[in-house]
């Protein structure tokens, strides 16, 4: 501070340090706004701070994606090397990503604050032909890394880096599970190990996005289960089930999209109904898909509905024939008495003097 210079370390996810990125943490001391001339004072909050040098109209912001910005950027090759650079700082930190794309009702915990359209419409300019060609794996990169420092349970997530989980959805790569399998995995655990606080307040969010950003929260789900069971991990698919789950449930509630988007066609054919009910009827603790009817097609449903008939009607005629064994006997013995009984009645009877 003598110098007019300020070092910082420590915790930095949401660009609190000042360092012109947004690395989780920082172990050896840096120097904060190295740009900037003489630093006159430091206040330094939570997930914030403030430097004031000499100059009081410096202003300094975290790195975060916008529509103009990208816009302006994507279409000039002159600054495809600022894009770059913007774009693996914000897929590098959950507070710059959380923090792009808001709106302007951002600071209300009532609303994500996140503008959905705009998301979207970024990324589909990332993407285009027009964007740098190694941006794709940059951004893969950086998102894998990303998730993969998201950890479930404890310490709880403050409200604002929950857009992540929504803004991560809007991102193509997310719809290519092959490419994101181990990222999507642990994020499925992420998202079922929230603190209940947490976890509502994310399903609520859900609740409030239009249909198509909605639809395509279901689909990046529905996609990854249908590649862990075409892979042959169904003991691994629990977690993306959970997840769909939940969503199902936001949409019993809402309706925000048609219940057939839910059916997973993979999970359908690959039912086996002589296996799977005997293991529901009995309330195993084995994973059975009659437990998530919501995800089986309408032919699944009646391949069930047919294994089910078929069970009911054998254990009702093993029933009946038990039954009607104790009843034929019986009636044998009763015939048999009836004919002796006859007998005796037609036989000559002796009068007695």
């Amino acid at each position: 501070m003598e110098t007019g210079s300020v070092l910082g370390f420590g915790a930095n996810s949401a660009g609190q340090l000042g360092l012109d990125d947004c690395t989780s943490k920082v172990v050896m001391p840096r120097r904060v706004a190295p740009q900037i001339g003489p630093v006159q004072r430091v206040i330094a909050g939570g997930r914030s701070s403030v430097v004031l040098d000499s100059s009081p109209s410096t202003e300094r912001t975290i790195s975060h994606l916008t529509l103009s910005q990208v816009s302006a950027m994507v279409f000039d090759p002159a600054q495809h090397g600022t894009l770059i650079r913007l774009c693996r700082e914000v897929h590098s930190s959950v507070g710059c990503l959380s923090s792009s794309f808001l709106k302007g009702d951002h600071m209300r915990r009532e609303s994500s604050g996140v503008d959905m359209p705009s998301a979207r419409e970024v990324y589909g300019l990332l993407f285009c032909e027009a964007a740098p060609s190694n941006l794709l794996e940059i951004v893969r990169t950086c998102t894998n890394h990303l998730i993969r420092t998201l950890t479930p349970h404890r310490p709880a997530p403050s409200w604002e880096s929950l857009r992540v989980f929504l803004v991560l959805m809007e991102i193509p790569l997310m719809l290519d599970p092959e490419m994101m399998a181990l990222a999507l995995e642990h994020l499925a655990v992420v998202i079922l190990g929230l603190p209940v606080g947490a976890a509502d307040l994310l399903a609520q969010w859900w609740g409030e996005l239009e249909s198509p950003f909605f639809a395509r929260v279901v689909r990046v789900w529905q996609q990854f289960l249908s590649f862990q069971l075409s892979m042959g991990l169904e003991q691994h698919a629990v977690n993306a089930v959970g997840v769909l789950t939940i969503l199902h449930a936001v949409n019993s509630q809402v309706e925000l999209i048609p219940s057939e988007l839910f059916h997973n066609k993979t999970a359908s054919e690959s039912l086996v109904p002589s296996q799977e009910l005997p293991q529901w009827l009995h309330q195993s603790s084995v994973f059975s898909w009659c437990k998530h009817p919501f995800l089986l097609t309408v032919g699944a449903k009646q391949r069930l509905m047919a294994e089910e008939s078929k069970a009911y009607m054998q254990q009702v005629m093993l029933h009946s024939q038990q039954n009607t064994q104790w009843i034929l006997r019986l009636k044998i013995r009763r015939e048999h008495l009836l004919a002796v009984s006859y007998t005796h009645l037609t036989l000559p009877t002796k009068r007695i003097v």
